[in-house]
């Protein structure tokens, strides 16, 4: 590797890691905010949860017990996840694809121009907050169909983060293969 192509990689390892520890320091705050909500359901199970007498249930019972301002600030933290989350994965694509340039330069190329589809996820979980919160403005009187939206986005938020998921460790191994000139990735 020459030292005008490692800068580049070096750039883009760096961004990645900032990325990353924002995205990872956004994630234990998501998750220190919703244990303060004492909710009655798993965050996961809130998120998808598609039935809005349900979710009425739900926000009653925090209200009640004086816990809806929390789960409202675990919308908002859960907002900042999902942007550092979008971050990190389009800045890894990049990283990855920096790396297997030289050996793959149009699969790389693809890669970088299509890095955003990766953050289709955390895109999706900025849709799914936003059906949140617009809920909890009137936690006793939304419209039924956000209910349905904000399960839709939810579902979608892991469907497509699994897709990325499953895509970028393909390509990943396409490229880290090549990049070791087509020889075992264990030797």
């Amino acid at each position: 590797m020459t030292r005008r192509h490692a800068r580049p990689i070096r750039w883009a390892a760096a961004r990645f890691g900032v990325c990353a520890s924002a995205a990872l320091a956004a994630q234990l705050w998501l998750q220190a905010t919703y244990r303060q909500v004492e909710a009655p359901v798993a965050l996961a199970v809130y998120g998808l949860e598609t039935d809005a007498a349900t979710l009425r249930g739900w926000y009653a019972d925090l209200a009640e017990r004086s816990r809806l301002l929390l789960l409202i600030r675990t919308e908002v933290v859960d907002l900042l996840w999902a942007v550092a989350l979008a971050a990190t994965l389009i800045s890894l694509v990049h990283l990855v694809a920096g790396i297997g340039a030289r050996q793959k330069p149009r699969l790389t190329e693809a890669m970088r121009r299509w890095a955003p589809l990766f953050a289709l996820g955390p895109t999706f979980d900025l849709i799914e907050n936003a059906f949140s919160l617009a809920m909890l403005t009137d936690p006793a009187g939304f419209p039924n169909w956000w209910a349905m939206a904000h399960g839709t986005a939810s579902r979608l938020k892991f469907g497509f983060s699994a897709l990325s998921a499953v895509i970028g460790l393909t390509l990943t191994a396409v490229v880290v293969w090549s990049a070791r000139g087509g020889r075992n990735i264990a030797e």
